[in-house]
């Protein structure tokens, strides 16, 4: 496996004094190791590796470096061309990522719903023309760190859409300071990384999204490497003592170390942070111009076949993860080592059979670089129209097939808000009959108030309403909490004024109401400190003062593996097996629910009820309720789910005593 890494293609005997030395580097492609295994290993389980990202700005430090010492040896000897560096530049990338686009066109054309299918056609028609990063700022403002960018299958592309977008300015611009005598270019470039640095820093403030995936932000790193060119003419005959290059290699390894556990996908990225991994990289490339261990470790061949592979690696192990994780959420034990052994396959043919075969124009390979990436290009760009043009279907006649099925899938996991009868803050709603769950002749003397995780109870109340012959009024409020003290503590900033208009409207209207039943996401508001606990007691203590019959709806089990699109996806995916992946273990309740019952235990008007008995058995909870899911995101209860519980309530004789007291007067 060991070929030339980027250089030894260009490796010629020269004299002349200020030229680098074009001898290979095998350190450079461990530390192109370093880098691959770093990105991958943060995108198998981000926890591994909170900073594996930066192995991105390790490349980008490299190609800066060896890029910049092509073309200025080649201006230095005279025989620089861009025709033949554009060539190089091809051969070098085209060939092995359109045949990785074109295969991750097909196998998502076939596996993909139809609005995804549409996005990844864009996403490969935008990598075929260089320039996915522009895409994914552009047109889908798509956070590099946002879990749902983890199911595109070709976001990663976003970096060689930077990488050959420096291409087309570097070599004119190196030509342009060649042409100064070479004084300015030592300087001019680290002068124009110290402004790509701040551009980076400013568009973090302003739009974190075009900061992390644009070429001006992220040039700096590009350009860093490419300044190291002209330190290592300055060093290369210099008599260094072994100690100096042991100490700049160790550290530039605690910098990248620092880099890949300390930073994390909340850290503000790239902007000056990224100084760190770049100054890092450079370090340990430079010390590669001595005698010292790291290098030595960096070049062990079994370090160097990785780096060598590191190109095809990183081309198939990201759509190779998030096809995956689009099928079954989240990678297991078993998902680990089968996306692995995927990886593997695909970056050795991929390496072997198509990047080298190209790249090194080996004798026998008939088919040209250039026939081989257009007639990829074609089987790209032409289903990508077609299929982006159509909305992800094939056909009319499988649009409407499509539709159907979606239509009754998504029946059953309407959330409670799209019903008429579910009534959000509005005055006017306390007058509405529409908002009364069962007889509406008379007002009620039930309210049910709070948040979504109020209003997802509304099915279930209805049923029961409607089978007793006994009102409930709905008046809740969408992500505002209950509390009337300290509410700004735990409510969006921008819902802040409304919320609390929402609270001055209940405490107006509770002294109408015998039973008050109350909910919120009270998980979600949970910040972990006493603060909470010492509000919510507050809170309960004034419910109970008001004199009424006070219950307090628990939270329901959260599913964060769940996925709302599972019986979609289980019509084009075989052997998806939704309602498995909808199961979590919960072996006793939360600790919010449980505070919540020990506080309404200290009161004679206060008490909780819960449908946990009904949404899981013994420790395992379910997503799904006779054979339907019941839950319209990872948290929420659907209309159709809440009254599914309802009806198995009523007709199984298991409604918590509290509630059935109120129908029962």
């Amino acid at each position: 496996m060991h070929r030339p890494s980027e250089f030894q293609e260009e490796s010629v005997q020269n004299s002349y004094k200020p030229q680098l030395s074009n001898s290979y580097r095998p350190d450079i492609d461990g530390l192109r190791a370093l880098a691959i295994i770093s990105i991958v290993v943060f995108h198998f389980n981000k926890t591994w590796l909170p900073g594996g990202f930066v192995g991105v700005d390790i490349f980008f430090v490299i190609s800066g470096f060896l890029i910049t010492k092509i073309i200025q040896n080649q201006m230095i000897d005279g025989r620089f061309s861009f025709a033949s560096f554009y060539a190089r530049r091809a051969r070098r990338i085209f060939p092995a990522t359109l045949f990785l686009v074109l295969f991750t066109l097909f196998v998502g054309i076939i596996f993909l719903l139809p609005s995804d299918i549409k996005k990844l056609c864009q996403a490969a028609i935008a990598a075929s023309l260089s320039s996915t990063n522009i895409y994914y700022w552009k047109f889908l403002d798509t956070s590099y760190f946002a879990p749902s960018s983890e199911l595109l299958p070709l976001l990663h592309l976003w970096s060689l859409g930077v990488e050959e977008q420096f291409y087309l300015i570097w070599p004119l611009t190196l030509v342009l300071l060649h042409r100064t005598g070479g004084k300015l270019l030592g300087i001019g470039t680290l002068i124009l990384a110290s402004i790509s640095f701040v551009i980076s820093a400013i568009a973090l403030k302003n739009d974190s999204v075009f900061a992390f995936y644009m070429l001006p932000s992220r040039m700096g790193e590009f350009l860093a490497g490419g300044s190291l060119c002209t330190a290592s003419i300055l060093l290369e005959n210099k008599k260094i003592p072994s100690w100096v290059y042991q100490i700049t290699a160790i550290s530039g390894l605690l910098l990248i170390v620092w880099s890949l556990c300390f930073l994390n996908e909340k850290t503000g990225f790239p902007g000056l942070i990224s100084i760190v991994p770049t100054l890092g990289s450079m370090l340990l490339i430079i010390s590669g111009n001595g005698s010292n261990l790291l290098t030595k470790l960096l070049s062990l061949k079994p370090i160097v076949a990785i780096g060598l592979l590191s190109f095809s690696l990183y081309l198939w192990h990201w759509p190779i993860l998030a096809f995956y994780r689009y099928a079954y959420v989240e990678l297991d034990l078993l998902g680990y080592f089968i996306c692995l052994g995927l990886i593997t396959i695909f970056s050795i043919f991929s390496y072997y059979f198509i990047e080298t075969k190209f790249r090194y124009n080996q004798r026998g390979f008939i088919l040209p670089a250039a026939g081989f990436s257009a007639a990829l290009l074609i089987l790209i760009i032409v289903p990508g129209c077609y299929f982006n043009s159509t909305g992800g279907f094939i056909s009319q006649s499988a649009a409407n097939k499509f539709i159907l099925k979606a239509r009754a899938i998504n029946a059953l996991k309407a959330p409670a808000y799209t019903y008429p009868y579910n009534c959000q803050d509005k005055p006017e709603k306390l007058k509405d009959v529409n908002c009364i769950l069962g007889p509406t002749n008379v007002e009620p003397r039930i309210l049910l108030w709070g948040d979504s995780h109020a209003a997802h109870y509304v099915g279930y109340l209805k049923i029961l309403a409607e089978h007793y012959r006994v009102g409930i009024r709905n008046f809740t409020r969408s992500s505002c909490i209950p509390f009337f003290v300290n509410t700004r503590r735990y409510v969006n900033p921008a819902l802040q004024a409304s919320c609390e208009n929402y609270h001055k409207v209940i405490q107006g209207i509770i002294s109408q109401y015998d039973t008050i039943i109350v909910g919120a996401s009270w998980l979600n508001y949970n910040k972990g400190d006493s603060i909470y606990k010492k509000d919510m007691e507050v809170f309960i203590d004034e419910l109970s003062r008001t004199g009424k019959n006070v219950i307090i709806a628990l939270d329901v089990p959260k599913f964060p593996k769940y996925d709302q699109s599972c019986e979609l996806k289980s019509t084009k995916i075989p052997r998806l097996d939704c309602e498995k992946m909808g199961q979590i273990i919960l072996k006793e309740d939360y600790e919010i629910n449980k505070y919540i019952v020990q506080l309404a235990s200290k009161y004679k008007n206060v008490s909780t009820f819960s449908l946990r008995q009904l949404i899981c058995k013994k420790n395992t909870c379910s997503v799904y309720f006779g054979g339907n899911p019941i839950y319209f995101d990872t948290g929420h209860l659907s209309m159709a789910g809440s009254t599914s519980l309802g009806e198995t309530s009523l007709k199984k004789h298991i409604i918590p005593d509290n509630i059935r007291s109120l129908f029962l007067v």
